[in-house]
């Protein structure tokens, strides 16, 4: 099928258009089947079989009949009169402890969750909301492109992401952030250095109500930031300092969503906290109090993702 905004050719299944990022359709989030009430015990009735009566028995019959009735009945006696001894109760089972879900977005900050020094130098009260290791990749938590986006199995689980042009690979948490929140993830490539973009989207690509503030590394070899307001970028995709990528080498991407449309822009080596990069824009009433989807596209190259994490805080130090 074709994309509705601008017209290139896209799979039939796909949910956001990889040349220009417009949401074609929305997800259906599988409901979790609920299983039947359980049935009610069923208790046996005894069934007492009707013995069918017999005319003109022999009278050695009868009496033989009336012996047999007495023994039972002594016997019967002598048993009631024993009393059994009492069963003891049965033991209690103890029930293991559920886990703690980890694929389902949590609406209270989950405790325990270390959270970089370098995230607390910038923002004030920061808490973590929802975590993601990709441990196991959701269907219902992501969107992403079938064939060239996959789990892997190293430490506790990451992300593997195969560019495909025109950034036909992405990876798209089904939760929005609003004021007040950022996403936090690491980041590294292998082989040659990535065409990619990491960007806060909101609207559809080439309309007037589409915005975007981001990272983004092009043909030109540098990381920019990566804004548009409607149709027509802000001149501002300019470099954001003297940094610069390794291959193999793990960096964090923050990227926050402050109060009166504050955007904030932070990359730094996992291994080296000095080596970092900023850069932080405020605009117009038309970027205020809206939900902003965060995007993760490559066009060429191989990247990894790990450790995505959704954080709120109070403001900006």
């Amino acid at each position: 099928m074709q994309c509705p905004t601008c017209h290139a050719e896209v799979p039939d299944n796909a949910v956001f258009c990889g040349n220009c990022g417009r949401r074609l359709k929305t997800p259906v989030q599988p409901s979790r089947p609920v299983p039947p009430p359980p049935l009610p015990p069923q208790v046996a009735t005894p069934v007492q079989p009707v013995l069918p009566k017999k005319k003109g028995m022999p009278g050695w019959v009868w009496g033989a009949t009336a012996a047999a009735v007495v023994a039972l009945a002594m016997g019967a006696v002598l048993l009631l009169g024993r009393r059994s001894a009492p069963q003891p109760p049965p033991a209690p089972v103890e029930s293991s402890p559920q886990p703690r879900p980890t694929t389902a977005p949590s609406s209270t900050p989950e405790s325990g969750d270390q959270i970089p020094d370098p995230v607390t130098q910038v923002l004030a009260g920061v808490e973590v909301f929802d975590v993601d290791d990709f441990a196991a990749l959701s269907a219902a938590k992501w969107l992403y492109a079938d064939t060239n986006v996959e789990t892997v199995a190293e430490g506790d689980g990451m992300v593997r992401l195969t560019g495909a042009s025109p950034f036909a690979t992405y990876l798209i948490p089904s939760r929005q952030l609003e004021e007040g929140q950022a996403v936090l993830l690491l980041f590294r490539y292998e082989g040659a250095l990535p065409v990619f973009e990491a960007q806060l989207n909101l609207g559809d690509w080439q309309t007037p109500s589409y915005r975007r503030f981001g990272l983004a590394r092009w043909d030109e070899g540098e990381l920019r930031a990566n804004i548009w307001e409607g149709e027509q970028n802000m001149d501002s995709q300019e470099e954001i300092g003297a940094f610069s990528l390794a291959e193999q080498h793990w960096y964090y991407l923050l990227l926050a969503v402050g109060k009166d449309a504050d955007f904030l822009l932070r990359i730094w080596d996992a291994q080296n906290t000095d080596n970092f990069a900023e850069y932080r824009r405020a605009f117009g009433e038309s970027w205020d109090d809206q939900l902003w989807d965060f995007v993760f596209k490559v066009d060429r190259g191989v990247m990894y993702l790990d450790d995505y994490a959704v954080l709120s805080f109070n403001a900006y130090k």
